[in-house]
């Protein structure tokens, strides 16, 4: 019993850390997205484009992946849905023998809410899937050619992938506060948002800093200089 305590315990840790992962990629993806549209002063700077396309490009790409992980149980066998399942068939011993009959059901009955509640995400988890499937991991040769294709197939508003993540972010706050009594979670995407903002000043005084010195040395110059900056890349993992 205390052995399955502990594992549950662990796969609890494993799932929260990729969902505060995933909250403050979102959190990032959203600022990112919402400058873009709205500052038309920003729209203007060419490089801007340039430089945070790919990078929403790949927040997009890790958030449909990670959250098919996280809700496909039909795909992962490390689910927050698998989860659930595991923590209700080990009630008891996560619990202890002393726990009072009333309280597992409490929890049970907890529990089986939030299956139901996932069961009604299913139409969305299957957007994710069918997104995650046909174009984020795999090249589908229609969406290959045709990327734009997947958002007239397919209906995943940027609303509904809040919903999956504020459905995992509430599935383990629920869990840290009446299953393992431990201090419950304040989820800080906000952080992100703010990072970017921060990263965004860098840049755009690194363009101003590069036009300056584009003028008095020379576009020629100024690449040598940003060249001999440069370093190896060690390690992708």
């Amino acid at each position: 019993m205390i052995e399955q305590s502990k594992r549950l315990r662990e796969y609890h840790e494993n799932l929260h850390s990729r969902v505060w992962h995933l909250a403050i990629k979102l959190g990032i993806l959203e600022f990112s997205v919402n400058i873009g549209a709205n500052d038309q002063y920003l729209k203007a700077w060419n490089e801007f484009i340039g430089f945070f396309d790919p990078i929403e490009d790949c927040l997009r790409t890790d958030i449909i992946v990670t959250l098919h992980s996280l809700l496909d149980e039909r795909s992962s066998k490390r689910s927050v849905i698998d989860y659930l399942k595991e923590v209700k068939k080990y009630l008891p011993g996560v619990m202890g023998e002393n726990a009072p009959d009333a309280d597992i059901r409490y929890l049970t009955a907890g529990i089986d809410a939030q299956l139901l509640e996932a069961k009604a995400l299913k139409p969305i988890i299957d957007s994710v899937k069918f997104s995650r499937d046909n174009y984020y991991a795999h090249f589908h040769g229609k969406y290959f050619d045709k990327p734009e294709a997947l958002a007239t197939d397919i209906s995943l508003p940027f609303t509904d992938v809040i919903k999956l993540v504020d459905f995992c972010k509430k599935v383990l706050n629920w869990h840290e506060a009446k299953v393992f009594e431990c201090p419950v979670t304040m989820w800080s995407e906000d952080s992100g948002k703010k990072e970017l903002e921060r990263l965004l000043g860098l840049v755009l005084t690194f363009f101003n800093m590069f036009d300056e010195v584009g003028k008095k040395l020379g576009p020629e110059i100024l690449l040598e200089m940003l060249k001999a900056k440069q370093g190896p890349l060690r390690s992708f993992a």
